[in-house]
């Protein structure tokens, strides 16, 4: 099983100007570099807790049919489409109306057959199954503060201690927290 981003986010959960507004810094000379480390700190913090912050496009694969489908990232929007390789590997797509989103909650998100539905049989072989789904808080405006405030502090120490390797943003106590709180188990 692996999930991949196909479509990116458009902007990132904290913008630039809020971001230099926090630094206090007012010349446009360190944007790129305060730029880079947004983007940064959004990709660590989503890899570490498999939480996709402002909305984006992933594809997931898996070998077969299962009766759940657990989704790698959450929270989940929608899903796009499912499809999967047929034993005679040719590429099918499953009907919308054959399956249901369980999408109740921002720490889980699943999908499975529709009532007196049955997943259809797949070819035999790796990644004969591929769910792409919508996945994400929305726009950066709809991300918890608590997750800005990680992004922020990541920019803080990486912007203020350059060229030091020994940073402590993943693990200080309170950051940390932030982390376990977002992760997906």
């Amino acid at each position: 099983m692996s999930s991949l981003v196909v479509v990116g986010p458009t902007e990132t959960p904290v913008t630039l100007a809020e971001m230099k507004d926090y630094l206090r810094v007012t010349s446009a000379v360190e944007d790129s570099v305060i730029t880079g480390l947004i983007q940064s700190a959004t990709v660590l913090f989503e890899g570490m807790t498999m939480r996709p912050l402002v909305t984006q496009t992933i594809e997931q694969t898996i070998d077969q049919f299962e009766a759940e489908i657990e989704l790698d990232c959450v929270p989940v929007q929608s899903i796009v489409s499912v499809k999967y390789t047929d034993p005679d590997n040719v590429e099918q797509t499953v009907n919308p109306a054959d399956y249901v989103l369980d999408n109740s909650s921002h720490d889980h998100g699943s999908v499975y057959p529709a009532f007196q539905k049955t997943w259809p049989e797949t070819y035999t072989g790796k990644n004969a199954v591929r769910i792409r789904y919508v996945a994400g808080y929305g726009l950066a405006t709809a991300v918890p503060n608590d997750i800005k405030q990680w992004i922020r502090a990541y920019v803080v120490e990486y912007f203020e201690n350059r060229g030091v390797t020994n940073m402590t943003v993943s693990t200080h106590p309170y950051l940390k927290k932030i982390q376990d709180k977002y992760r997906v188990y």
